[in-house]
Formats: structure tokens, sequence, C-alpha cells
């Protein structure tokens, strides 16, 4: 993922959200991880899957942001 450019899907989403709304979505997708594990659904897969959306979306924010001087 490392010096990865982003995937066509990724991509859409950089140039369809805003930052801010990228990172809402990183954040619904932590809730909802939190809301399966509560209801009794926190497979392996299904928590790993929804972790790893959120941190790609966050690292793609950070790639996105412009570097602090």
């Amino acid at each position: 993922m490392i010096d990865q450019p982003p995937n066509p899907s990724e991509q859409a989403l950089l140039e369809s959200l805003t930052p801010e709304q990228l990172q809402l979505v990183a954040n619904w997708l932590d809730v909802e991880k939190l809301i399966r594990i509560e209801e009794g659904y926190g497979h392996s897969d299904l928590t790993w899957s929804l972790t790893w959306m959120s941190h790609k979306l966050r690292t793609l924010v950070q790639t996105q942001q412009p570097p602090n001087v």
C-alpha cells in the first residue's frame, strides 16, 4: 500500500469527497464494526474488513493533505 497510487475506486472517492467527508466515512466504518460486534456479528473477516477499510480511507486522506511547512 505504501507508495502505491490509488486504484480506480479509491481515486473516484478522492475526487468525489472532501478529506473531511472521507474521515467521516472512516469513522462510520469504525462505529459499524463496534455495532456488529455488540450484535454478535463480530466474525473476524467482517471486523478485519471494516478495520482495513477505515484505515485505508484515513491513509488516503493523509496522502492527499499538503505537507506541513
